[in-house]
């Protein structure tokens, strides 16, 4: 498995993103590194997140081709996103881990970790592509950004007011495997 994106984004700014393994496969590990060098001094990142995404596809004579909706598989998630509206909600993340970068440094952000594949249990393994069968199964693996810039027209003096005006974005980045 090698995932790898390198490039200046809109929003993030400059960001690297690797997903590798030496062996891929249902249940395998694989390592996660996404790093800024330097991010615009602007930038909140609330939360990084990775997941797997599965299409199953039936094709049968009698009802032709049907696809399943895609089903989600959660990987590895680090920082939190604050709830929009105080309706009691948590918000999405883990609020213990907090932000993974706040705005006003300077300093580059980085997220590691290791994460596993799901099993045989939860998931099955991409058909091949020249294969014949009537189900087929194939597999995305997106790593998602969650992040904000403060909006150039701003006119805000404080905190708070600023944290209001903030607009959430999601860069994603989305690759067979």
């Amino acid at each position: 498995l090698t995932v790898l994106y390198n490039d200046l984004h809109p929003t993030v700014g400059l960001v690297s993103i690797a997903c590798t393994s030496n062996n891929i496969s249902v249940g395998g590990v694989f390592n996660i590194d996404v790093n800024s060098p330097n991010p615009p001094k602007d930038l909140i990142v609330y939360l990084v997140r990775v997941s797997l995404e599965t299409t199953i596809e039936l094709t049968t004579k009698r009802k032709g081709k049907q696809t399943v909706p895609v089903q989600r598989h959660k990987l590895f998630e680090k920082g939190w996103v604050p709830p929009k509206n105080n309706d009691g909600s948590h918000g999405d993340g883990k609020k213990t881990d907090g932000f993974v970068r706040n705005s006003g440094t300077e300093d580059a952000w980085t997220v590691q970790g290791i994460a596993r594949m799901p099993d045989d249990n939860h998931i099955r393994a991409s058909t091949v592509a020249a294969s014949k069968a009537s189900i087929r199964f194939s597999h995305i693996i997106v790593v998602e950004i969650v992040h904000s810039r403060r909006p150039a027209e701003s006119t805000a003096t404080t905190p708070e007011e600023e944290a209001k005006e903030r607009r959430l974005k999601v860069f994603a980045l989305r690759q067979p495997v």
